[in-house]
């Protein structure tokens, strides 16, 4: 092999390494000026599953996250993920700024949803009144609300339950959700945490889409909820 071949492959080797630097710098950079919050004083923060992204269930104006966005009584970012089970928000926790954990930061979590429905509603084998899996689904729920208090401990959590659809079809869960309510309700009122009750905000079958998402009125009951916290 020639001395210019070595040399061709070391210079090669340093265009890789300093277009991944590169690359890492821009999402760096990127990640940090999303976190450039107009209001530096009261930061709200979305974590979960579609009850707060449903972007892809709505017009793009009319989404939760954006509805927020517009306000100018705080400054917000959403976290969430459509289909987010308990497992996934862990990830989400991962992305909030430490510099965030301050008491002006609220974090509203809705999660347990979507295991409710992976075990109740999506398996023909599963009998609605067996809660053992309610009861394992709710040890994750509890673990993951402790692992938010851990990193963000000067910030104030709000606890999401979960909404009745309208639809006829999921009224033999009924029970179920009406389980998993109280358990937070009751875990809310344990731990001094505050509990934004969709079971009440939202009742009425134009409040939902695709049966069971937020529609863009059902949305607009949520962000006036945040808002007016």
């Amino acid at each position: 092999m020639s001395f210019y071949f070595y040399l061709y492959i070391f210079f090669l080797i340093i265009v890789i390494l300093g277009a991944s630097f590169f690359s890492q710098y821009m999402v760096s950079k990127r990640e940090k000026e999303s976190f450039t919050f107009q209001n530096q004083d009261k930061c709200v923060i979305l974590i979960g599953d579609s009850i707060f992204k449903n972007n892809s269930y709505v017009e793009h104006s009319k989404a939760i996250e954006n509805l927020l966005n517009k306000s100018d009584k705080f400054s917000s970012i959403c976290f969430a993920e459509n289909n987010s089970k308990i497992s996934n928000i862990y990830f989400q926790i991962d992305k909030i700024p430490l510099e965030l954990n301050k008491e002006s930061t609220t974090i509203y979590v809705s999660a347990g949803g979507n295991d409710i429905l992976d075990k109740y509603v999506e398996r023909n084998d599963i009998d609605e009144s067996d809660i053992s899996y309610l009861h394992s689904i709710f040890g994750s729920y509890k673990n993951l609300i402790k692992t938010i208090k851990v990193k963000m401990s000067n910030a104030k959590l709000v606890l999401l339950d979960i909404y009745y659809p309208s639809n006829t079809k999921f009224m033999p869960y009924k029970n179920i959700i009406k389980k998993w309510n109280n358990e937070i309700h009751e875990y809310g009122f344990d731990n001094n945490i505050q509990v934004m009750k969709v079971s009440q905000l939202l009742t009425k079958s134009e409040d939902f889409t695709l049966d069971i998402e937020p529609s863009e009125i059902g949305g607009s009951k949520i962000v006036n909820f945040i808002s007016n916290n």
